[in-house]
């Protein structure tokens, strides 16, 4: 078997494993990060309580959720975006001898063209990677 033989192998099993397993598990987690978000609303219920602090928390709770739920549906597009560069880095590599750092830099430019930093969604302001935490009303 040669070294291309051994890629191609490798790129199709990369391409199974993102769309029989992370696609639908990062699809999955964002449609409940979406159903805990949209289940926090009043309307939904009265778990939380009407005092201010527990407004408060259920506000922050589905900020989060809603957050996580950005975030995951951000990776599973740039999951899809990598399954569709895997397979032009397949086709590429049974259609002439393209190397590994080829393929790499291939990969690379696909991602790129998935999400640039600007369009990631912002996190709230109150989440851990949104920077430093800034006091809030008491």
């Amino acid at each position: 078997m040669s070294s291309t033989e051994i890629y191609e192998e490798r790129v199709r099993e990369a391409q199974r494993i993102i769309a029989e397993i992370a696609v639908p598990h990062t699809t999955s987690a964002a449609l409940n990060y979406d159903f805990i978000a949209a289940s926090q609303s009043p309307s939904f219920g009265q778990r939380w309580g009407e005092e201010p602090a527990a407004v408060a928390c259920r506000d922050r709770y589905a900020k989060s959720a809603m957050a996580l739920f950005q975030e995951t549906t951000a990776l599973t597009r740039q999951l899809q975006s990598l399954q569709v560069t895997l397979g032009k880095i397949l086709q590429n590599l049974q259609e002439a001898d393209m190397t590994g750092e080829e393929s790499a830099q291939m990969i690379n430019d696909g991602m790129g063209a998935a999400e640039s930093p600007d369009q990631r969604p912002k996190p709230p302001r109150d989440h851990p990677s949104s920077g430093p935490k800034v006091p809030g009303p008491r």
